[in-house]
C-alpha cells in the first residue's frame, strides 16, 4: 500500500513538472486540483476512478473538470488512486457484476439468508449455514391454517432490515434451536423460541415449553402466542386470557388450563366452545379426570340409561333386587335394562364408584370419594330368617325362600348370589306343633316371618338339644322348657341329682325332679328341706367326718358318720370304708383307752397327728429323745436331773410334748413357801436321791412340785390338803418345752411359749397363795388369758395363782403371779456352792374341767 502511494505521488510531481514545461497535466490515478495555488495533481479519492492526461486532452471532458469519475451506484475502491472504472469493487453486502462490453460493472444486495464481506467482486454471495437465517429470513408461514377468529394463524417476519456483510448476520430463526452438534433444528411441537438471535448467545440451544395443557398446532413456533392449541384432555380457564391475548410471560407463566374434570370431556386442539369443556349429557360419567372425547362418557356399573330419549341414567332397583357390573356405551344394547338378582332377593348400594375431584393445583385428581351402587351379585342379598336356592324351571337363577315349617334361615342379612337353603331344624326339635316351647317367635324375623336361628327350633320339656341333636335331658339335668335357654338341658342344683336309672323326659322336666343326693352331698339342716334352700343354692358336701353315697331320697341323714369313730381326710366323702380311713387329731386306735378298734384319746404320752396320711391310725408316742439336762451346783457335784417330755391325753402333735419336770431358771433354783403351807414329806427308799423324789412326784397324780434338801437327803411334795375336784382358788405352773434345745437357750429367749410351750399345769387349791414369792408386771392382767400370758413372757415367773367367786369357777375375780428363789452359781461345782434345796415343777396330764377352767 505505501509503494502504491509513493509511486503515484512520484507520477503526481511528473504531471506538475510537465505542466511547467508544456501544458499541465496529471497522471492516471490523480486529478488536477485547480483550487489550489498554484494548481497541482492530487491522488483520486476513494470510490471513485481519475484517468489522468493534460489539462487540454479530450479526456477532460470539459474546460475545468478535475478528471474524476465516481465508481457505479454501491460501488467502492479498496484505496484511493483508482485509475480506470475496473477498479470500482462491490462493497459488504453486495455481490460484483462483471461489464459486459463497454458498460460499468454493477453490483447486487445479497438476498436474504446470504451475506457478502464485498471488496472482492465476488460474483455471488454466501448463503447463511444449514438452518441459519437472515433477519427477515422466515417466509410468511400459515402456522395453524384452521385456526377459527381469535387464535394466531400466520406469522409474517417483521425483523427489520440487516446489512448483511459477514457470516454473523446469520442467526437462529424464531421456531428453531442450536444443537450442540452445531445444526439448527426445529423447536418440537407443544415449544416455541422467539426471535432472531446468534449461536452463541444465551437461549439459543432451547425453546421454551408451552404451558401446561397447551401445545402448538405445528412444530417451529417462533412465538408464544402459537401455545393456543388446547392438549386434549385441558380446558381453558379463562379463554379471554388464553396465549396470544396480551404479552408474552416473563418468568414463570400464569396458569392457564386445568385438566377435564370428571364426567366432562376435553377433546383439545381449537375448541368450538369458548373453554373447551363438554358435560357429559344425560348424566353420564367418566372412569376419571381427563377425558378427551364423548365415547369416555359411559354408564356407570350399579346403573342403566332408559330408553327413553333425553332421560338420565337411572340407579338399579333395589326391591327388587338388580345390578350391573360394568361400564356401558350408550350403544350397546343392553344399557337400558340392569340384571336382576332373582325372584324375593333385593340389592344394597353397598360397592363403590370412584368419584374424582381436582386437586388444590388443578392438574390431578385429589383422593377419591365414593358413590355406591349395586354392581355386582354381591350386592344381592336375602333377609334374616330366609334361604336361597335356584329356580326348578332355570338353575341359573335365584329365587329367596322364607324359612318357617321346623326349618330356619340365615341370621342376618347375606349378600352373594348362591345356594344357601333352609336348614331343617335337628332331630326331635320344633317350631311348631303342641308341647313346643314359646320361644320359637323370640327367633321370627319381622320382616321376612321366617325364623333365623336354630334356638327357634325348641326341644320339648325333658329334652335338651346338644348342638347336633336333641335328646332326653341325662340324670343330673332336667329341661321345663318354659325360659331361656329353652332347648338346654340345666344341671341340677349343686349335689343333687335326679332319679337313677333309667331316664324318661317326664323324669327330668321340673327342678323338683332333682331329689336325690350325688355321692358326697347331703341334708345338713332340716330348714333347707323346708325354705327351698336347696333349689336355690344346692347341697353342701358333706362335713369332714362323714360320708354319702348319693342317689338317696334328700333327707337329714344323707351325710352319715364315719364308721368306728373315724373320720374322712377332706369333705365331700363318698364312701365310708375307703375314705374314713384316719382317726381324727389326737386320737388313735393303739395306745388309746377305750373300745378296741375304735378311734380313742391318745393317752398321755402319745399324740394323734393332725396332719395325717391316709390310713394312718396310730398314737404315736413323744419323742424319747427330747431329753433336758438340769443341773443343780453343790458341794462340787451337778446333781443332774434328765427329764423327758410327755403330753396331756389328746395331743395332735409332737409339739404337744412338753418337759415332765422343770426349774423354771437356770442354775439353783428354789420354789420357797411360806410356814403355813404344808409339804408332804415323802419316805424314800435307802439310799434317798433326787431322782427318787422326782419319780415319786412323777406317779401322785396330786403331787404339785417336788423340793429335794441335799443337806439332809429329805423329799418334799406339795400337795393341797382337801379335794382336788373343786376350788375356788386354782394354781397354775408354766410348762417349758422339750425340744431338744439346751435349756439355758431356751430360757435365754425370754419366752418360753415360743419354744413350743404356752402351757400350764393346773391344780386346785385354797392354799396356792403361799406359794413362791409374789411380783407384779404392768399393766396388772384382768383376765385369764392375761394372767396366763403375762407369767409366760415373764421368764422368771413360775405359776399363777388364779382366784373365783366361787368353787365352780364359773366367775373370775383375780390372778398373782408367782416366782422362786434364783441363785446364781459358776458353771462348774465348786466347794463353796452351800445351797441345798432344789425345786422343780411338775407338768400335770390328766385333769378335769373342775380343774382347769374353761377360756
Amino acid at each position: 500500500m505505501r509503494t502504491l502511494v509513493a509511486f503515484l505521488l512520484f507520477a503526481g510531481a511528473l504531471g506538475v513538472f510537465a505542466g511547467r514545461t508544456t501544458s499541465f497535466s496529471c497522471a492516471p490515478g490523480w486529478y488536477l486540483n485547480t483550487n489550489a495555488n498554484p494548481r497541482r495533481c492530487v491522488i483520486c479519492p476513494k470510490d471513485s476512478w481519475c484517468p489522468g492526461g493534460t489539462e487540454s486532452a479530450s479526456k477532460w471532458v470539459t474546460s475545468g473538470d478535475p478528471g474524476i469519475v465516481a465508481c457505479p451506484n454501491l460501488m467502492v475502491t479498496i484505496n484511493p488512486g483508482a485509475n480506470n472504472r475496473l477498479m470500482c469493487v462491490n462493497q459488504p453486502g453486495y455481490s460484483w457484476i462483471k461489464p459486459v462490453g463497454q458498460a460499468d460493472p454493477s453490483v447486487a444486495v445479497c438476498p436474504e439468508n446470504t451475506f457478502s464481506t464485498g471488496l472482492r467482486k465476488q460474483p455471488n454471495c454466501t448463503a447463511c449455514p444449514s438452518g441459519m437465517k437472515t433477519n427477515n429470513g422466515l417466509p410468511v408461514i400459515n402456522f395453524s391454517p384452521n385456526a377459527p377468529n381469535g387464535y394466531a394463524n400466520t406469522y409474517n417476519d417483521s425483523a427489520g432490515t440487516t446489512t448483511r456483510v459477514s457470516a454473523d448476520a446469520c442467526l437462529v430463526p424464531p421456531g428453531w434451536y442450536y444443537t450442540s452438534s452445531n445444526k439448527v433444528v426445529r423447536c418440537p411441537e407443544g415449544e416455541y423460541r422467539a426471535g432472531y438471535v446468534a449461536a452463541n448467545a444465551t437461549g439459543a440451544n432451547q425453546c421454551v415449553r408451552c404451558p401446561r395443557g397447551t401445545t402448538t398446532f405445528a412444530s417451529a413456533s417462533p412465538e408464544f402466542k402459537y401455545c393456543d392449541v388446547l392438549v386434549p384432555g385441558f380446558y381453558w380457564i379463562d379463554s379471554t386470557k388464553r396465549p396470544g391475548f396480551g404479552t408474552t410471560p416473563n418468568g414463570n407463566p400464569p396458569q392457564y388450563t386445568k385438566i377435564c374434570e370428571q364426567n366432562f370431556y376435553c377433546p383439545g386442539n381449537y375448541p368450538s366452545d369458548p373453554d373447551g369443556k363438554t358435560d357429559c349429557r344425560r348424566g353420564l360419567w367418566t372412569k376419571n379426570v381427563r377425558s378427551t372425547s364423548s365415547a369416555d362418557c359411559l354408564v356407570p356399573p350399579g346403573y342403566m340409561l332408559p330408553a327413553t330419549a333425553g332421560s338420565n341414567i337411572t340407579k338399579c332397583q333395589n326391591n327388587p333386587g338388580e345390578y350391573f357390573p360394568e361400564w356401558r356405551r350408550t350403544t350397546e344394547a343392553d344399557v337400558d335394562t340392569c340384571k336382576t338378582c332373582g325372584s324375593g332377593i333385593m340389592s344394597d348400594d353397598n360397592e363403590p364408584i370412584n368419584q374424582f375431584a381436582l386437586d388444590s393445583t388443578g392438574f390431578a385428581a385429589a383422593a377419591p370419594t365414593f358413590v355406591y351402587a349395586p354392581q355386582t351379585s354381591a350386592s344381592c342379598y336375602i333377609s334374616q330368617g330366609q334361604g336361597m336356592s335356584t329356580n326348578m324351571s332355570d338353575p341359573t337363577q335365584f329365587r329367596a325362600t322364607t324359612c318357617t315349617g321346623n326349618t330356619y334361615g340365615v341370621a342376618e342379612k347375606t349378600y352373594e348370589l348362591r345356594v344357601n337353603p333352609c336348614k331343617d331344624c335337628p332331630a326331635n326339635t320344633f317350631t311348631t306343633g303342641s308341647g313346643v316351647c314359646g320361644n320359637s317367635d323370640s327367633y321370627r324375623a319381622p320382616g321376612s316371618g321366617g325364623f333365623f336361628d336354630p334356638r327357634a327350633c325348641c326341644t320339648r320339656p325333658g329334652w335338651g338339644y346338644d348342638g347336633v341333636r336333641a335328646a332326653v335331658c341325662a340324670q343330673g339335668t332336667y329341661n321345663p322348657a318354659d325360659s331361656e335357654p329353652a332347648d338346654k338341658c340345666r344341671e341340677c342344683p349343686p349335689g343333687t341329682t335326679t332319679a337313677p336309672g333309667n331316664v324318661t323326659a317326664a323324669a327330668v322336666d321340673n327342678i323338683n325332679d332333682c331329689s336325690f343326693t350325688l355321692p358326697g352331698f347331703g341334708v345338713q339342716d332340716a330348714a333347707e328341706l323346708n325354705a327351698g334352700v336347696i333349689k336355690q343354692a344346692g347341697l353342701r358336701e358333706c362335713d369332714v367326718g362323714k360320708f354319702s353315697i348319693g342317689g338317696e331320697a334328700l333327707t337329714t341323714a344323707n351325710c352319715q358318720p364315719c364308721p368306728k369313730k373315724r373320720t374322712t381326710r377332706f369333705s365331700g366323702a363318698t364312701n365310708g370304708t375307703t375314705e374314713c380311713d384316719v382317726c381324727p387329731a389326737g386320737m388313735g386306735t393303739t395306745n388309746a383307752a377305750g373300745t378296741v378298734g375304735d378311734c380313742n384319746n391318745c393317752n398321755p404320752g402319745f399324740f394323734g397327728d393332725i396332719g395325717r396320711e391316709g390310713g394312718d391310725t396310730e398314737c404315736k408316742p413323744c419323742p424319747g429323745n427330747l431329753v433336758s439336762s438340769f443341773n443343780f451346783y453343790i458341794n462340787g457335784s451337778a446333781n443332774t436331773l434328765d427329764v423327758g417330755v410327755v403330753s396331756e391325753a389328746g395331743a395332735v402333735s409332737s409339739q404337744q410334748c412338753l418337759l415332765q419336770f422343770a426349774a423354771i431358771e437356770t442354775g439353783n433354783w428354789f420354789l420357797p413357801n411360806v410356814s403355813a403351807l404344808t409339804l408332804t414329806t415323802v419316805a424314800l427308799a435307802a439310799p434317798p436321791t433326787d431322782q427318787k423324789c422326782m419319780d415319786a412326784c412323777q406317779t401322785d397324780e396330786l403331787c404339785q412340785f417336788f423340793t429335794y434338801d441335799y443337806s439332809t437327803n429329805v423329799c418334799q411334795h406339795r400337795k393341797a390338803s382337801g379335794a382336788d375336784a373343786s376350788g375356788s382358788v386354782k394354781i397354775a405352773y408354766k410348762v417349758l418345752a422339750g425340744n431338744g434345745l439346751g435349756l439355758e437357750n431356751r430360757l435365754a429367749a425370754g419366752k418360753p411359749k415360743e419354744a413350743g410351750s404356752g402351757v400350764f399345769s393346773w391344780f386346785n387349791d385354797n392354799s396356792a397363795l403361799a406359794i413362791g414369792e409374789t411380783f407384779t408386771v404392768s399393766p396388772a392382767p384382768s383376765t385369764i388369758v392375761n394372767c396366763l400370758t403375762a407369767c409366760n413372757d415373764e421368764p422368771t415367773c413360775a405359776a399363777v395363782v388364779l382366784t373365783f367367786t366361787s368353787d365352780a369357777a364359773t366367775t373370775f375375780s383375780s390372778c398373782v403371779l408367782k416366782r422362786g428363789v434364783l441363785s446364781m452359781p459358776s458353771t462348774s461345782p465348786r466347794a463353796s456352792d452351800t445351797t441345798n434345796k432344789r425345786s422343780m415343777v411338775k407338768y400335770r396330764t390328766t385333769f378335769t374341767t373342775a380343774v382347769k377352767p374353761a377360756f
